[in-house]
């Protein structure tokens, strides 16, 4: 586990050097630090997201399914794919209903996961706002609608 560790302190380090001062967006997110969990807003339906686009419910949904059937593993930063012994995800779902999440409100359709969080350091790096929300990444085609006014 020492290996691991000294990885995802190289991998946090080169982040922070190359990446470090990007401009951030404030990502809706949940912790539970006695188990070290994280429920993240993966995409919610008819809201801009990070990249200024805007998915609907059927997009959101798609999204989740296919992620579930192809991938369901943590992608950090996507750079690199860890195991299991590192962060796993722990649910993906859809919101079936409006609730509220700590301070944050989830509309209905969102897509959210909770991932645990192995690593000690990197629940560190969570807790402390480096890793803040999850991405989609993902390949699509845009519509352009052009305003008829």
């Amino acid at each position: 586990m020492k290996d691991k560790e000294t990885i995802l302190k190289a991998f946090s380090d080169f982040l922070e050097s190359n990446f470090g001062g990007s401009q951030r967006v404030e990502i809706k997110k949940s912790l539970d630090d006695e188990q070290r969990k994280a429920t993240f807003v993966v995409l919610a339906p008819e809201e801009v997201d990070g990249h200024g686009d805007i998915y609907s419910y059927e997009a959101v949904s798609e999204g989740k399914d296919s992620f579930e059937e192809n991938c369901m593993k943590c992608n950090l930063e996507h750079l690199i794919m860890v195991g299991d012994e590192v962060c796993k995800i722990t649910e993906s779902y859809l919101s079936p209903v409006d609730f509220q999440l700590d301070e944050q409100f989830i509309k209905k359709g969102t897509w959210l996961q909770t991932w645990k969080f192995n690593s000690e350091e990197l629940w560190q790096q969570v807790k402390d706002g480096h890793f803040t929300g999850l991405s989609v990444q993902c390949a699509g085609l845009t519509e352009v609608i052009e305003d008829e006014s």
